[in-house]
């Protein structure tokens, strides 16, 4: 995502740019139910999985989305980044069908994303908009913030933590969430020991300097291995 992009932090609702976001920080983000809805939820930062704030010219997806009630949101994100869709199946308008992750390179007009609404009393929800608009666009800065949950809201979209593969590639969100449990697992190791375990899950660099994590590097070179012997599909 870009620098400019904006995040709802938890607690009093206040909204803060992508670039002033930092580790453990609470933001909100969403949590699936066994019908296919989402819950609102909030959900700490742990760590960046790519942070490169002074990048130039970087390449972003500029998808421009309406709800049925009017409502406008737009949202930038790298090609490989995961968001969620409604199938494109004439079965889900008889029968609920549930989200499923796409990558937003692989996004066309008339797709259906999900975004955050607020009504007129402060309570807010997740609703279906439909995708208008497909720009491409760069812009200065590029985060990926990898939470709890493995999903976050970033301009209200509801989208995943994780940019792995390529719009070619079919690797799910549930996959990729899968596959970076042991950030998690030491994450929260760290905390019940009071102390940051050997960087391991700030990688080898802090989380406020550039680079991509160690792990989600490592990760992206085994990516083919892994894809061809059915470990993310």
């Amino acid at each position: 995502f870009s620098g400019e992009s904006m995040l709802t932090l938890g607690g009093v609702g206040d909204t803060i740019p992508m670039k002033n976001l930092r580790v453990g920080d609470v933001v909100l983000a969403v949590e699936e139910r066994r019908d296919g809805s989402f819950d609102i939820i909030e959900t700490e930062v742990i760590v960046f999985l790519d942070r490169k704030p002074n990048a130039e010219g970087v390449n972003y997806i500029h998808l421009s989305a309406r709800t049925t009630d009017g409502e406008s949101m737009e949202i930038n994100m790298t090609p490989n980044h995961l968001l969620f869709v409604l199938p494109r199946d004439p079965d889900c308008a008889l029968v609920p069908c549930e989200p499923v992750s796409m990558h937003a390179g692989a996004i066309q007009a008339g797709a259906i994303i999900f975004v955050r609404t607020i009504a007129s009393d402060g309570k807010s929800k997740i609703v279906s908009a439909t995708v208008e608009k497909v720009a491409y666009q760069k812009h200065t800065g590029a985060y990926a913030p990898l939470t709890k949950s493995g999903t976050i809201l970033v301009d209200n979209v509801v989208v995943s933590s994780y940019a792995l593969g390529d719009a070619a590639n079919k690797i799910t969100h549930s996959a990729a969430h899968a596959a970076f449990s042991p950030v998690r697992v030491l994450y929260e190791l760290g905390r019940v020991a009071g102390t940051v375990l050997p960087t391991w899950h700030e990688g080898k660099i802090p989380s406020y300097q550039d680079g991509v994590h160690w792990y989600a590097e490592a990760l992206t070179s085994l990516y083919p291995a892994a894809v061809s012997l059915g470990f993310l599909s």
